[in-house]
């Protein structure tokens, strides 16, 4: 990517990019987590369906709806990422509040998304904790 040395903003919009970028990393995390996360609720969900039914489906739809979510976001960021590469290197763009915020907009949607990411876990390991084999 070739950056306009002459653009008013740039070093600003070069942070957002790079905050960008680390979203887009963050998001690589919680998809790593999300599939680890799968594979022990797969794992175990027969002999939970015996002890806890409900929490099971719950847990279900959890996991759909952070995978949702994660998808979500990460074409956000993507598209984020887009328009931040266009005005740094095209000077005769029109920069307005709308990048700044949704810029802050992706960084709390990332961060309820860890959240999220935690409480899952917790409800996770708990209800594998209370698994015999």
């Amino acid at each position: 990517m070739e950056i306009n040395p002459d653009l008013q903003l740039s070093s600003e919009l070069q942070e957002l990019y790079l905050e960008n970028k680390e979203w887009r990393s963050q998001i690589d995390f919680l998809k790593d987590e999300y599939r680890f996360f799968t594979k022990l609720f797969a794992a175990d969900k027969l002999a939970a369906m015996k002890h806890a039914p409900e929490k099971v489906e719950m847990m279900g739809n959890s996991l759909d709806l952070l995978h949702q979510k994660i998808k979500d976001l990460e074409s956000l960021t993507s598209e984020h990422q887009h328009l931040i590469e266009s005005i740094l290197t095209e000077p005769k763009q029109h920069i307005g509040f709308e990048l700044i915020e949704q810029n802050a907009s992706i960084g709390t949607k990332i961060k309820f998304l860890f959240e999220s990411d935690r409480a899952i876990k917790k409800d996770l390991f708990e209800l594998v904790e209370g698994i015999k084999l």
